[in-house]
């Protein structure tokens, strides 16, 4: 393993395009370059697209795109396709893959080291921006070509088992959305909650004369205050008889409960799901 510079091992593409007369179909502006992420997922049409002038670098499937403002944001990702991309996103490549494989560059700009080094020499007062010949001066610990390719199988085979989540949570999410649609319809058209829930309204027992302990449990309104990320109720602070509760009303579970009174029950417009009986306290 051997220190070197960046500017030793991998350049700046500098290749010119004309948006408006280019055969290149897709860019590539900052806010479609997701923090943290290996690969780019975003991208915009040129064709019809409203981009300024500054849009006339263009990049080649498998370089990677740094954007130069806001370093702290962490944009530096590898592209799938080619594009064009402006003047403040670096199109970066390897010098040499004998040396440094691609894929390897792509890990080394997600690095700690990296970012922090682009936030300590950043440029600017509002809009903080890392400059290419700072950016050149980085230095880095490069292994061996055959380290370089054991290390990037592995982080991006990690990388790919993160992108099959979050295509498997995207397909959860629609599936979850049509089947929401298929119930109830559009979520667009306005309704009335009514028509599309039963709503039921509880009443209070008097517990002083109920002195019964039971199966049902009988819910407060204190007992709707749960911690930050839970959503489901599961105890009470007092339980009655079946006979008793029916007097109320029994809820089943995953009935929604929304007190009437007591709105600290619902700090943060929380969501709770009955167990058991409640009633408006």
């Amino acid at each position: 393993m051997r220190k070197v510079k960046f500017e030793d091992v991998a350049t700046r593409v500098n290749t010119r395009e004309d948006k408006d007369n280019t055969s290149l179909l897709y860019y590539v502006g900052g806010d479609h370059i997701e923090s943290g992420e290996m690969v780019v997922h975003n991208r915009g049409l040129i064709a019809g697209s409203t981009i300024g002038p500054m849009f006339y670098f263009g990049f080649k499937k498998g370089d990677i795109l740094l954007v130069s403002r806001n370093p702290h944001l962490r944009k530096a990702s590898m592209v799938n396709f080619d594009g064009i991309c402006s003047e403040k996103t670096f199109v970066i490549g390897t010098k040499d893959e004998s040396v440094l494989l691609q894929r390897y560059l792509a890990v080394v700009v997600q690095t700690d080291s990296f970012w922090n080094y682009c936030e300590e020499h950043k440029s600017g007062g509002v809009n903080f921006f890392v400059n290419w010949s700072t950016l050149a001066k980085y230095e880095f610990d490069l292994p061996d070509i055959e380290e370089q390719r054991i290390i990037s199988d592995k982080v991006w085979a990690a990388y790919q088992v993160k992108e099959s989540y979050r295509k498997l949570i995207s397909a959860t999410d629609e599936l979850v959305k049509s089947r929401f649609i298929e119930l109830f319809g559009d979520a667009s058209i306005e309704r009335r909650l009514g028509d599309v829930c039963v709503i039921l309204s509880g009443k209070t027992i008097d517990l002083e004369k109920e002195n019964e302990g039971g199966p049902i449990a009988y819910l407060k309104v204190a007992d709707l205050n749960l911690p930050e990320n839970d959503r489901v109720v599961s105890t009470s602070s007092r339980f009655v008889s079946e006979v008793t509760a029916r007097t109320s009303g029994i809820l089943p579970i995953g009935s929604t409960i929304f007190p009437k009174n007591g709105a600290a029950a619902l700090h943060n417009k929380k969501r709770i799901t009955a167990v058991a009986t409640c009633v408006d306290m």
